[in-house]
């Protein structure tokens, strides 16, 4: 692992992985710490490969995927002058409740779904 200048943590890298096409991929600290060598970055980098295949685009602006039952935020695009793949992926450490989807209002009044004590999943 890399750290700062200042010796307060891991900072980011960027490190070359090669499939079929060549990548420059930036890992974040959070995946720095649970993945901290470069075969173990490799295997991450293996499984974002198979995702961003299933993906007919260039360019994935955002997209998620599960990895040993964690969760991973990433951005990829392909440049062709480059010939080469530019990949960001981090480890989604939180989630945000950004919404409802309401059903049935029979009984209960809006105000009351929308301001309950529920937890949402």
């Amino acid at each position: 692992m890399t750290e700062n200048h200042e010796n307060e943590g891991v900072c980011p890298i960027i490190e070359e992985h090669r499939r079929k096409e060549t990548a420059s991929v930036l890992f974040w600290p959070a995946v720095l710490e649970l993945f901290p060598s470069f075969e173990e970055r490799g295997g991450l980098f293996d499984a974002l490969g198979d995702e961003i295949d299933s993906i007919p685009s260039d360019v994935i602006p955002y997209g998620t995927l599960t990895y040993r039952q964690l969760l991973f935020v990433y951005q990829s695009r392909w440049d062709a002058d480059e010939e080469m793949y530019f990949m960001n992926i981090d480890l989604a450490a939180g989630c945000v409740e950004v919404g409802h989807v309401l059903d049935n209002f029979d009984d209960i009044s809006i105000e009351e779904k929308l301001f309950s004590n529920e937890t949402v999943h």
